[in-house]
């Protein structure tokens, strides 16, 4: 059984911004967490979620003022992706789209079928269990880049972002996305491991982004 420690909810009551956002504001990056019964996580994972239905999602952006959302398959779902496509076929593709747990073995079947249910990228992690992380890099990015894909890179500290900038600068794919979920605590901002991958993100432009 399980030991994957629980995981905070959001904040139960959100409120209205003081400032309207714009017109087709996006949630570029969401999670939905639905019924274990239906949608059963993974043995081993990194946490365990709440209950936190779509529902309860909506209700939230529109308070906030979202009208479209990017949902990113949550890594306690590893690679099936079921919900995540239930999801943007319930809200529909002008107002969802998705980004997927795969294997490095995935056929082009199926990255076909995910394409056409709204999948537009693959989502790797080095900071939480469920899918593999960047040394799946070279693996994948041939296989997603046909389709438009980008990669997610989502790293658990500021020294591993020079690594994932300098495969990224390599790679033959239209966008690659990082998102450093955590500093470590002793590398900083002015460290040299962080500003060369300032570096090496610069230097790949236009396919990198933060």
């Amino acid at each position: 059984m399980t030991t994957a420690p629980d995981c905070v909810g959001p904040h139960p009551n959100p409120r209205k911004p003081r400032h309207a956002l714009p017109a087709g504001s996006t949630d570029c990056h969401c999670h939905v967490f639905e019924d274990q019964e239906k949608y059963p996580l993974v043995e081993k994972r990194s946490y365990t979620p709440p209950l936190l239905p779509l529902a309860r999602y909506l209700d939230m952006c529109k308070t906030i003022g979202l009208e479209r959302t990017v949902q990113v398959n949550a890594s306690v779902y590893g690679i099936d992706n079921s919900l995540t496509l239930d999801i943007i076929a319930e809200l529909g593709q002008h107002r969802a789209r998705g980004v997927a747990g795969v294997s490095p073995d995935i056929t082009k079947k199926e990255l076909t079928r995910l394409n056409a249910g709204g999948m537009r990228g693959v989502r790797l992690s080095t900071h939480v269990k469920g899918y593999g992380g960047t040394e799946l890099i070279d693996i994948l990015a041939p296989k997603v880049a046909p389709l438009g894909w980008h990669i997610q890179l989502h790293v658990g500290n500021n020294t591993e972002i020079a690594d994932a900038c300098a495969a990224a600068g390599t790679l033959s794919i239209r966008r690659v996305s990082r998102r450093c979920c955590a500093s470590c605590r002793d590398a900083t901002i002015a460290g040299s491991r962080f500003q060369a991958g300032i570096t090496a993100r610069n230097r790949a432009r236009p396919n990198t982004r933060t």
